[in-house]
């Protein structure tokens, strides 16, 4: 994990921000779920956090986009980014925000 007072974007936020967690990664058997207390939406309340999830396909990233999108919210539709990957961020029926990266480079 790593908290924002704790990374380079420290000296860029606002203090209140500071003790909460920026990064924290949860990996098993090649599966990849990044969490984060970062949230678009302002003010932040409560336990506010997204997921990222890290895809091994673009099958694998349209599957859980179309899925996980279904009843909510596109927040930005699957696209091409300039860091190489396929990426798109959503809000799930349950409120969650999910943020799909599928990084074409991986090995």
């Amino acid at each position: 994990m790593q908290a924002v007072e704790d990374s380079p974007i420290a000296s860029q936020m606002p203090a209140h921000t500071l003790k909460q967690i920026l990064h924290a990664s949860l990996v098993k058997e090649g599966l990849v779920i990044m969490a984060s207390e970062m949230a678009r939406e302002k003010p932040v309340n409560g336990n506010t956090i997204s997921l990222c999830l890290q895809c091994s396909s673009e099958e694998e990233i349209q599957t859980y986009f179309t899925k996980l999108s279904s009843g909510g919210k596109i927040i930005d539709s699957l696209k091409e980014q300039f860091w190489g990957a396929k990426y798109g961020e959503l809000k799930d029926k349950f409120g969650i925000i999910w943020l799909l990266n599928y990084d074409k480079n991986q090995k």
